[in-house]
């Protein structure tokens, strides 16, 4: 962490630079460090300094969520998880990423196997105009 000026803390690791979003969170528990975890953060921070989305794989239970979670944390952002399921159409996928976008949180999609594919081809679309819009610090997309 880097004191910027009297109102903005910054996170920097290596070339990547993140503002900390002052969201108070509470008290809550970390996950513990491992070399995993900090590669994968690692990994995250640096996909996020150049404006892309982050996918990480693996087997269910090994604490690919959490790591989301806890990154989100230490930079002071609000992260929703959702689990997708068949019942995930266009209009519930299109107003959650409006909604996470408006509002500058992070959104983890679990489960993603289980949408339709027509489903997932039009939220590729939309990831692909919110990513372009925050690499042109667009206002509105």
């Amino acid at each position: 962490y880097g004191l910027e000026d009297l109102y903005e803390i910054v996170l920097s690791m290596g070339m990547s630079r993140h503002r900390l979003q002052n969201e108070y969170l509470g008290v809550t528990t970390r996950i513990v460090t491992t070399p995993l975890t900090d590669r994968a953060s690692r990994s995250m921070l640096f996909a996020l300094g150049s404006h892309c989305a982050v996918a990480l794989e693996g087997p269910s239970g090994s604490g690919k969520t959490e790591t989301v979670k806890d990154l989100a944390k230490a930079l002071a952002v609000m992260c929703f998880s959702f689990t997708c399921s068949s019942l995930f159409d266009l209009q519930a996928s299109s107003k959650f990423l409006r909604g996470t976008t408006s509002g500058g949180v992070w959104c983890c999609l679990d489960q993603l196997q289980r949408a339709h594919p027509e489903v997932l081809s039009v939220m590729a679309q939309q990831v692909l105009t919110i990513q372009q819009a925050m690499i042109k610090n667009a206002i509105y997309y």
